[in-house]
């Protein structure tokens, strides 16, 4: 994924690129850590009782389901979007280059 958030980038822009992908990543990391401290929060205040173990699980839980619900943007992409880039090609895609490769015999 981090290789595909490179792949129109000119080399010329690709060390503003990094360090801006590297400030979303840290902004990403910490906005996680204040989501799962304002559910902690949530609980303390609705059982009016201090921290249990039941507590982080809901933390826990719900942060995971955030994150899958993130990973959906993944699951509709192109199926060769960043070949050029991870080297790896679709069967169709491979396919259909060795085919234009051969040479036409008649």
């Amino acid at each position: 994924v981090n290789a595909l958030a490179f792949a129109d980038i000119d080399d010329a822009q690709a060390s503003q690129a990094t360090s801006m992908s590297s400030v979303m990543q840290q902004i990403s990391l910490a906005l996680g850590v204040a989501v799962a401290a304002a559910i902690l929060e949530t609980s303390i205040y609705f059982r009016g009782e201090a921290l249990d173990v039941a507590d982080f699980h809901l933390a826990f839980f719900i942060v995971a389901g955030l994150t899958v619900i993130a990973t959906i943007p993944f699951v509709r992409m192109d199926r060769n979007a960043g070949a050029l880039v991870s080297g790896h090609r679709s069967r169709r895609m491979a396919t259909s280059s060795i085919e234009a490769e051969q040479p036409v015999v008649k």
